[in-house]
């Protein structure tokens, strides 16, 4: 996502491998300025062998910075999903978790601004072993029916640099390719909601 003053800032997903054999899956936040020149990074662990994902990024009017991912536990083999949101200069204002519903690893979904200053996350959840849309209603501070504080420390610098990063810049090039289609996804029952008044 681009911010006002034209920096960018990043996230998703790393693989860290420590010797002897060990993988572990960590979410990651970057902040870049325009010319792509890492600001300060971020490394979202929750316990040391969760697997974690920032799934979506956003800019809200003030230009602070609302991820929304999800942490599987790795004991309860359970994810749920986690929302944090930082100033520009990558300070934490509020981090919230809502276990409410399992969360589903995919990365579907979008997170927006809504009209009363909060945000929307529509995602999917596991329900008695279904995927069902879902969708998270967040206020200006995370806050929902169902939200929890996370008072442990999940972020962590992290060594980002510009060398480590690869940049693919595209610009008026149209690059043919052949188009084939795949269909697959998920069955589920659209809920349907009804006004009487």
């Amino acid at each position: 996502k681009q911010l006002p003053d034209t920096s960018y800032v990043l996230g998703g997903y790393l693989v860290e491998f420590l010797p002897p054999f060990q993988l572990f899956l960590r979410g990651f936040i970057i902040k870049t300025d325009k010319s792509g020149e890492v600001v300060w990074s971020k490394k979202v662990i929750f316990n040391n062998d969760d697997a974690t994902f920032v799934k979506q990024l956003n800019v809200d009017r003030n230009g602070d910075i609302v991820a929304m991912g999800v942490n599987v536990d790795a004991v309860s083999e359970v994810g749920y999903h986690f929302a944090v949101k930082f100033d520009q200069d990558g300070n934490i204002i509020w981090k919230k978790k809502y276990p409410k519903a399992e969360a589903v690893l995919n990365f579907t979904g979008s997170l927006f601004n809504t009209r009363d200053g909060g945000y929307a996350f529509n995602t999917s959840v596991l329900d008695d072993n279904l995927v069902q849309p879902s969708l998270i209603k967040l206020d200006i501070d995370g806050k929902t029916t169902c939200e929890e504080d996370i008072e442990e420390e999940i972020f962590f610098d992290n060594s980002f640099i510009s060398d480590t990063l690869i940049w693919d810049l595209v610009e008026d090039v149209i690059i043919p390719t052949d188009i084939s289609k795949t269909e697959f996804g998920f069955e589920y029952d659209v809920p349907v909601l009804e006004l009487t008044v």
